[in-house]
């Protein structure tokens, strides 16, 4: 959700993809275009990412130039907890490895699926 601590994948193949990155969650939610897909748009704090909060001309959330990455909610591979100091993993069923790939789909992320879809109903 919006203030979580995250790490992610970059979704640009080429881009830092091969690095984990790390930031705030600043924006989930669907992009036009892109149907009922969820994104996450994500503050690094850092100029490491590839975006301002905008992509193709839409304004998802506001950071400065390259400290911000958007990426599908598949993308995003664990959450930070307060309660244990740590950052858990997102996936629910599979290995480390479909979490690199990003397959499967986690706990949390059918959870943030339905609190979106819950949203939007209420709209």
């Amino acid at each position: 959700k919006v203030g979580d601590r995250v790490r992610c994948r970059s979704a640009r193949p080429g881009y830092n993809e091969s690095r984990v990155l790390e930031g705030v969650v600043e924006f989930v939610g669907r992009r036009r275009g892109f149907g009922k897909a969820l994104f996450v748009g994500i503050n690094l704090g850092v100029p490491l990412g590839d975006s301002n909060g905008s992509i193709d001309g839409e304004r998802l959330f506001r950071c400065a130039p390259k400290h911000g990455v958007i990426v599908p909610i598949h993308n995003v591979l664990a959450v930070f907890s307060l309660k244990t100091q740590t950052f858990i993993p997102l996936v629910l069923n599979g290995t480390a490895e479909d979490a690199r790939r990003g397959a499967g789909r986690s706990k949390k992320t059918t959870q943030i699926r339905q609190q979106h879809a819950n949203q939007q109903h209420q709209q």
